[in-house]
């Protein structure tokens, strides 16, 4: 998807069509009401903003170039060109430049050897800010490494089969074997990378993997130091396992790792998985007695690793490491520097200080060099003062590298929009046309006097036209408020881009350039697309019918007006409440906080918000209860419950005529007059018993006493984990995953911690749920076409693509079956008896299989048989994510 607005207009009309299935609404006046209530800007979604990345200098030279201009003098011309050989393929690839400020921060830090704040903005490079000082050190450093022991020992100690087949006798099999056992150098923590959030800690990973353990970099090792490695490892909750002497479960663990990342060998997803015959290590075990050259986790874990015993010989081995010579480096990196504030600011602060300690380290020492990052710190002397809070290091130590981007050309909309015209038709090409750009693109390059025929590319030509347009130029410029820059949505883009155009063809324009600069590659400028989307917390519905507001309504719905947010009253002057659904039948119910009439029983008076003004508005919804809340159906056509009492937990429940004053929210059992329909009422409730929802719907009966879900009737509200499954499984399918664009990456993240494991966990719960209803309307709309399809497959019938991907999966899923079709064609096996089919020849039983295949009815068995592979050719268990439903397979056995 190279149009940030169109996935915009994607994502928002899935959302609106989710919102149509779990709430959806009998009646279609109401239901269309709903979604041109909601379908507005700061309701359901906001207007996109479009943000230009920030543009900086570069420092003029290459990587190669800038090393040896740094290092030659410092480390010699041979050590500088190391550096660089090891250094360019991963981090600076193709001859990219780096921006001055990286050049900035190697020099701050490894000519000047002071500590470094990196404060550019998100996406500038700050991650090789602290990785090619880090490594550097240790290519460095390597150059005095001894060799390995010759006698390695084998990377897949945990597998005895293979151990046995390849003869290694020279150890018990199943003996485990320490990651570095063979190794002779030091072990030691050359460099601490520490993150606030594991999320950011699986990111690092990729790209340590790259540097470290590629192609390029473990050639380069085995050349130039010996077949050593430059070890990394990530130190989380996540790496196994928690001790240090459970060898079954190691094994265990280490086996699982090895088939997932040979499942994935070879593919763009194989960075995301350990390999493990590398420089990652393994296990947290392996960590304790070999510290890695660089160790990777979180503030949580480095307080539990500095509390424990167990980890003591990490800090014990690097304290000692220190110790042996003054001239080595230890490097603090700490990411996101400006997260720790306030009270777990200070508790991080402190726990930097006992980790100098445990290293032997005073915050002044020269053996001390901290890099840090972060897209917000103030640059002055309050920054400088919080540095030196923070770290118990003196402020001059410091040097703050805040880069400098570069501006805009202001005249560059002035260039732009003497192309408006021809941006508007091509905007309004794109938007018919969202799958095939060549001819939009070739029209547009015509009108905008570039050259069609010079590149059949549409995505160099793209970019060809965007530079003969400014068109990159003219929306950074557009984007420029008081000198900043700052993200702007379509509309005000529109405005100041071509000022001249109708708004309708100011947005067919706007669209057409931003299109112009996603899909041009190389890219003439990165964009950013923010798009919100937020839970619907509710609906309320004046209470009223008869005198509503809504103009020209159709039908008869039982409420009033609809409103996306509680108020006291309608413009009409009845109250509002809440609406409430029925999932099944789409019924819609009253709910309000009920308050009782001191004088009088069976009067009460409602109201849609919580009676405890105090009380927040997510825990106002998890605190209703029977005697706060009130459901009631307004049944004016009298219409009369289905069954009308029941008995639940051993409580009677009923549904009980009532009647609502819509002036005052007053709701009375019987009564004469008002709004008349049914009280969810229980005449004696049970103390603590969850009863606020009837479990019954009176409308369709629906009865949900015995499940999970205890009620049909729900609000109006949906799921932050739901809606981000919906949004994050829409938005997956938009990426371009194509031969040329296939990086593709989601992360979802909460900044709750409980939000977060439950999104985790909801997320893939939901996801597997999703894709075996998928699966299973897939078998059920192909049911037996695959049969046939392989039938005519064997009778030399020429297929087309989808009857041979039947024909295939119906021989995989069924291969008894496919091989009974076989030996009926076979004349000396046609009258032999079938193996599965008792009491018929092979003849008699594919005519069987045949006659069901066209006319169904197709057995159970058979549909889960045909779920189960369409799972597993996706890489789904098809018994689910618990572990007592896992596959055996066949490798572990």
């Amino acid at each position: 998807m190279n149009n940030p607005l169109a996935l915009f207009r994607n994502l928002r009309d899935i959302y609106r069509r989710y919102l149509d299935s779990p709430l959806a609404i009998r009646y279609d006046a109401l239901r269309d009401e709903r979604r041109a209530l909601l379908d507005q800007d700061r309701r359901l979604w906001r207007e996109p903003l479009i943000e230009p990345v920030p543009t900086y200098p570069v420092c003029g030279a290459d990587f190669t170039a800038t090393t040896h201009e740094l290092l030659d003098d410092l480390w010699g011309r041979e050590v500088a060109g190391e550096v660089a050989d090891f250094l360019g393929p991963s981090l600076f690839p193709n001859e990219w430049q780096p921006y001055s400020h990286q050049r900035e921060a190697f020099v701050q830090a490894l000519v000047e050897r002071r500590d470094v704040v990196v404060t550019t903005d998100t996406g500038s490079g700050k991650t090789e800010c602290f990785l090619v000082p880090v490594l550097a050190e240790l290519v460095r450093e390597s150059s005095q490494w001894t060799a390995p022991d010759a006698r390695s020992p084998a990377w897949d100690w945990w597998d005895d089969r293979h151990r046995a087949m390849r003869g290694r006798t020279q150890q018990r099999l199943g003996q485990r074997v320490a990651h570095r056992a063979h190794e002779t150098r030091p072990a030691a923590m050359r460099a601490l990378l520490l993150y606030p959030l594991n999320a950011l800690v699986e990111d690092q990973l990729v790209r340590l993997r790259l540097a470290l353990d590629g192609v390029a970099a473990r050639g380069w090792l085995d050349a130039h130091r010996h077949g050593n490695r430059i070890y990394f490892g990530r130190y989380t909750g996540r790496t196994p396992i928690p001790g240090n002497s459970d060898t079954a479960r190691l094994r265990k663990e280490l086996r699982d790792l090895a088939r997932e990342a040979a499942a994935v060998a070879g593919s763009d997803a194989a960075v995301f998985f350990q390999t493990l015959n590398g420089a990652e290590m393994w296990s947290r075990w392996d960590m304790q007695e070999h510290p890695p050259d660089l160790l990777i986790t979180n503030y949580s874990m480095l307080n539990i690793m500095l509390m424990r015993s167990l980890e003591a010989n990490i800090f014990d081995q690097t304290r000692a490491w220190l110790a042996g010579d003054h001239t080595r480096v230890f490097h603090l990196i700490v990411d996101e520097l400006h997260t720790y504030r306030g009270t777990p600011g200070t508790e991080v602060a402190y726990l930097l200080r006992v980790l100098l300690d445990r290293l032997g380290l005073n915050p002044d020492s020269e053996q001390l060099r901290i890099i840090a990052s972060s897209a917000s710190l103030n640059s002055g002397d309050i920054g400088r003062e919080y540095l030196q809070s923070f770290f118990g290091r003196n402020r001059s130590r410091f040097a703050i590298v805040a880069g400098t981007t570069t501006p805009p050309n202001p005249t560059a909309i002035s260039a732009c929009a003497a192309y408006a015209s021809a941006f508007r038709d091509f905007g309004r090409a794109v938007r018919t046309n969202v799958d095939d750009l060549s001819e939009p693109t070739r029209m547009l390059a015509e009108a905008v006097g570039a050259n069609p025929a010079a590149d059949g590319e549409s995505a160099s030509l793209l970019r060809e036209i965007a530079l003969r347009c400014e068109a990159g130029e003219a929306l950074r410029a557009a984007c420029q408020v008081d000198g900043l820059s700052v993200p702007q949505p379509p509309s005000q883009l529109g405005a100041r881009l071509f000022p001249t155009l109708p708004d309708a063809e100011r947005a067919e324009a706007t669209e057409g350039v931003l299109v112009c600069l996603s899909a041009a590659l190389p890219a003439p400028l990165r964009l950013r697309a923010h798009l919100f989307f937020r839970s619907v917390q509710g609906l309320w519905a004046c209470t009223d019918p008869q005198r509503t507001q809504v103009i020209g309504r159709q039908g008869a719905p039982p409420v009033g007006m609809l409103y996306h947010q509680p108020i006291l009253s309608c413009a009409c002057g009845a109250r509002v409440l809440e609406l409430l659904v029925c999932e099944c039948c789409g019924e819609v119910f009253f709910g309000g906080y009920r308050r009782p009439d001191p004088q009088n029983s069976g009067i009460w008076y409602l109201s849609p918000d919580h009676p405890d003004l105090e009380t927040a508005p997510e825990m106002s919804f998890l605190d209703r209860r029977y005697d706060n809340y009130a459901v009631f159906w307004p049944s004016s056509d009298g219409v009369r419950p289905v069954r009308d009492k029941w008995d639940q937990d051993k409580v009677q429940r009923r549904w009980e005529d009532a009647r609502l004053d819509i002036r005052e929210a007053r709701l009375e059992l019987g009564g004469s007059s008002g709004v008349r329909g049914f009280l969810y009422h229980v005449p004696n409730p049970a103390p603590g018993a969850n009863q606020v929802y009837p479990a019954i719907c009176p409308r369709c009966d629906e009865d949900r006493r015995r499940r999970r879900l205890d009620t049909p009737i729900r609000p109006m509200r949906t799921g932050f984990q739901r809606v981000a499954q919906v949004l994050s499984d829409s938005l997956l399918r938009e990426m371009p995953h194509t031969p040329q664009q296939s990086s593709r990456k989601l992360v979802v993240f909460s900044d709750s911690r409980q939000d977060a494991a439950k999104l985790s966990a909801g997320m893939r719960s939901d996801h597997y749920r999703d894709v075996v209803r998928q699966a299973l309307a897939t078998a059920l709309d192909t049911a037996g076409h695959g049969a046939m399809a392989f039938q005519r497959q064997l009778a030399g019938e020429e297929l087309n693509a989808d009857e041979q991907r039947l024909a295939q999966a119906f021989e995989a899923t069924h291969p008894g079956e496919a091989n009974v079709l076989t030996a009926a064609q076979l004349p000396t096996r046609a009258n032999q008896p079938a193996s599965g089919f008792p009491g018929l020849t092979n003849a008699q039983a594919a005519q069987q299989i045949l006659q069901r295949g066209e006319h169904g009815p197709f057995s159970i068995t058979q549909l889960t048989e045909d779920i189960s592979a369409r799972l597993l050719v996706q890489g789904i268990n098809p018994g689910g994510l618990h572990a007592k439903h896992a596959l055996e397979r066949s490798s572990q056995a």
